[in-house]
C-alpha cells in the first residue's frame, strides 16, 4: 500500500477483502492512515467481535470512522463552529455509532461531547479562577509536593464548569500553569 504504516499492521487490515477496502477508504476521507489503522484493529475490531459480525455488515462505514477521527483532530465544522471531542468521549461515540449507524458529530453533540473554542477558554478561565481561589491553600500544597492536592483542584474546576470540561484537559492545563 501506499500508506505510512507497520508490516503488522499491513497485514492485519488486508487479511481479509472488505476490511482492507474498509480501510482504504477511510484511510482516503480522512487522510489520517495511520490513525484509521489504529481505530480499526483496536476498537473497532473489538466492538465486531463482541458482537460476532463481520466489518462488511457493520452499521460503522468508513465516512463514521473518518468523521471521529477529523473530530479528534479539531478538522471539523458543526453548526458554523470548529469543534472537537476527547478521546473517551470519541471511544463512546464510536459504541454509538456501532449500534445506531448515526454520525460520530450528531451522537457527541446529542451528548454534550463538542467541544469548541468557547469551551476551550472556558477550561482556562475557570483553571485560573481556581488557582487563584486556592493560591494559598491547594495550589501552594501542590508546589510543596502533596501530589493530591491536584485532584482537589481538577473537582474545583469540574464544579465552576458545571462538568462541562474535559477532567483529562483540567488535569493538563493544571499541571501546565502549576509548574510555571
Amino acid at each position: 500500500s501506499d500508506y505510512d504504516i507497520s508490516p503488522e499492521n499491513a497485514e492485519f487490515l488486508t487479511s481479509t477483502r472488505p476490511l482492507a477496502e474498509f480501510f482504504d477508504e477511510a484511510a482516503q476521507l480522512s487522510d489520517e492512515p495511520t490513525d484509521c489503522a489504529n481505530w480499526i484493529m483496536g476498537d473497532l475490531t473489538r466492538l465486531l467481535n463482541a458482537a460476532g459480525i463481520e466489518i462488511q455488515v457493520s452499521k460503522v462505514r468508513p465516512e463514521h470512522l473518518s468523521e471521529l477521527i477529523l473530530l479528534l483532530k479539531r478538522k471539523t465544522v458543526w453548526k458554523g463552529k470548529t469543534v472537537w471531542i476527547y478521546r473517551p468521549n470519541a471511544k463512546r461515540a464510536l459504541g454509538i455509532a456501532f449500534e445506531t449507524g448515526d454520525m460520530p458529530v450528531k451522537i457527541a453533540d446529542e451528548n454534550g461531547w463538542l467541544q469548541d473554542e468557547d469551551d476551550a477558554q472556558m477550561e482556562e478561565q475557570a483553571v485560573f479562577e481556581v488557582m487563584d481561589e486556592y493560591k494559598e491553600g491547594a495550589v501552594k500544597d501542590y508546589r510543596n509536593g502533596k501530589q493530591e492536592a491536584i485532584g482537589f483542584l481538577i473537582g474545583q474546576v469540574m464544579r465552576a464548569t458545571r462538568g462541562k470540561a474535559s477532567p483529562q484537559r483540567v488535569n493538563q492545563l493544571l499541571r501546565e500553569k502549576l509548574s510555571d
